[in-house]
């Protein structure tokens, strides 16, 4: 990916951001940056912190993102929103899918 001038932005937790711009615009390019699966030549901090110097498992755990083609490896929408805690209550259930706004997918379901 080539920038043609520097590029800054700041996220906010909780933030919901939609990375929108035409086929071969860089969008995924900057996710599998962001998320530390390329390498690069330029200087990319985190909250002021070089890129580099950053803990991978902790960043992962930091970020999410769905891709252009999301794929669940669980065979029901339960197992998949429990993954990290197949073990959760009901209630752990449901605020899972408040906080990560699925309850707005649930409702285009069949």
């Amino acid at each position: 990916m080539r920038l043609a001038s520097p590029l800054s932005f700041t996220l906010y937790a909780g933030q919901r951001v939609a990375l929108v711009r035409l086929n071969g615009a860089g969008k995924s390019s900057l996710l599998n940056l962001l998320l530390g699966f390329l390498t690069y030549r330029v200087y990319l901090t985190v909250n002021g912190i070089e890129m580099r110097e950053l803990v991978c498992e902790y960043w992962h755990r930091q970020v999410s993102w769905v891709g252009q083609k999301p794929h669940l490896p669980a065979q029901t929408l339960r197992a998949n929103i429990l993954l990290g805690h197949p073990q959760a209550s009901t209630a752990q259930l449901l605020q899972a899918v408040e906080l990560s706004y699925i309850s707005e997918l649930l409702l285009l379901l069949p």
